[in-house]
């Protein structure tokens, strides 16, 4: 009686092993974005002929602090909204 029992209890978890087994799990795949378009401008500043230095700007935006003017077009915007 007892071996019968063990046999039945070893087909139960044979056929129910699939059922409790983990899923293979599917990566997900990524949404291509495209490349960001950027632009930057060294600007210059002469006085009488004699190169004083280049501008820089204040960021308003982490990480602050002086930056050379420039900046992105965001995904879903257009280059004449940029500003």
């Amino acid at each position: 009686m007892k071996g019968k029992l063990i046999k039945f209890l070893i087909g139960v978890v044979l056929v129910s092993s699939p059922f409790t087994g983990y899923a293979q799990e599917q990566p997900v795949a990524q949404v291509h974005k495209p490349p960001i378009l950027t632009t930057t401008a060294i600007i210059e500043i002469y006085e009488t002929g004699q190169f004083k230095g280049i501008v820089l700007i204040e960021r308003g935006k982490a990480p602050f602090g002086k930056a050379i003017p420039g900046g992105k077009v965001e995904y879903g915007e257009t280059v004449e909204k940029c500003s």
